[in-house]
């Protein structure tokens, strides 16, 4: 009992409960009813159906839910649209959806602003970035047990990121990509145990904060705050279940401010498509991590992890998964080429004070 206490309390830290105001905002047209992304451009919410849909992109009227405007993608097939995102110019759209995880024409679509909104005839043209990942070596179809499938991406400066839908750990795996037209080959930058299967992103860049909707059997929001790409899992993460009214297969996030979102749901067996809208309200009481920023990379390690913080001296303790400790140190470098390939804790503290600074988990190749 001992040791199943201190591992939940070490995931508690990492993942504290945040409460959720929940509203149906309304119904969504028939048109979106496989609605699996949501994005604002001039003011307007667009969506976009998943595999077998249309190439287009559906603006809607966020009273009613009807579609308002439809705009096809002329050059474009949507064999599984599962996210779309922007920067300043473009719109992207990521045709990567891959349950059976036998893809191997993954690739997302890059569509100027300016064109969509000009466009005299609701046609666009898109320029087109492939990809594959570098770690997948078996194209077998096998329904339901990749960890090669994903349903979620953000911009950030000169790069796309992908959060991976991993159907057989319930991880989040996260690749990076220049988002320049090409054909990469992708590796994974990092990880997040999510404890489900993510199925959209969207990233708030003033507040620092990147939202993940998923489920298993039923819909949550992971919240990571105080984020500094590409360094995702040492961000401060919260899981927060989510109540719906209407359907349950939450697909579709995109932020209203630092604290609000919007969330489409795609028609289920629980119920039809649908528009919430959500806020954060209030915490259970959890301890709240320190607001001093901590950077800590990389992860995955082989040799040396290097922390970043402003306050110094520091403590560092690192835990198998077993709750034993394997090293501690006071240095902003941590020899980690000892250590045996695996997952392990991380916690870090102001060593004047012990005030928690960080705990954060980590795998060593």
């Amino acid at each position: 009992m001992r040791l199943a206490f201190f591992i939940s309390s070490l995931f508690l830290s990492i993942y504290p409960i945040w409460a959720q105001s929940m509203v149906t905002v309304t119904p969504l047209n028939a048109q979106v009813s496989e609605t699996s992304g949501l994005v604002f451009v001039a003011g307007k919410l667009i969506t976009h159906n998943d595999s077998g849909g249309a190439a287009a992109l559906y603006e809607l009227d966020t009273t009613t839910g009807d579609v308002t405007r439809t705009v096809v993608v002329q050059n474009a097939s949507n064999i599984d649209w599962e996210a779309i995102t922007r920067d300043a110019d473009f719109i992207y759209v990521g045709d990567f959806g891959n349950n059976n995880g036998d893809r191997t024409d993954l690739s997302i679509y890059k569509i100027s602003i300016e064109d969509y909104i000009n466009s005299t005839n609701d046609t666009v043209v898109a320029d087109t970035i492939q990809f594959s990942y570098a770690d997948q070596t078996q194209f077998n179809s096998t329904q339901f047990s990749t960890n090669f499938d994903a349903e979620a991406f953000i911009v950030s400066q000169d790069s796309l990121y992908i959060f991976t839908k991993n159907w057989g750990n319930y991880w989040t795996s996260i690749y990076g990509l220049p988002k320049q037209v090409g054909n990469y080959s992708i590796s994974k930058i990092d990880s997040i145990n999510v404890q489900g299967l993510i199925t959209d992103a969207c990233y708030h860049i003033p507040a620092q904060k990147i939202w993940l909707t998923g489920y298993t059997f039923s819909p949550f929001l992971v919240t990571l705050d105080q984020v500094v790409p590409p360094y995702f899992s040492n961000s401060s993460l919260t899981k927060t279940n989510v109540t719906t009214t209407a359907s349950v297969q939450i697909e579709g996030i995109i932020a209203l401010d630092a604290h609000t979102y919007y969330i489409s749901s795609e028609t289920h067996s629980s119920g039809e498509a649908t528009l919430y809208r959500g806020k954060t309200i209030f915490t259970l009481g959890l301890k709240h991590h320190a607001a001093v920023k901590v950077l800590v990379y990389p992860n995955p390690v082989e040799d040396f992890m290097h922390i970043q913080t402003a306050s110094t001296p520091i403590k560092v303790f690192v835990f198998d998964t077993m709750g034993k400790i394997v090293l501690t140190g006071s240095s902003s470098v941590i020899a980690c080429s000892e250590l045996k390939p695996g997952l392990y804790v991380l916690k870090c503290m102001e060593a004047i004070n012990n005030q928690h600074l960080l705990t954060t988990k980590f795998m060593k190749y």
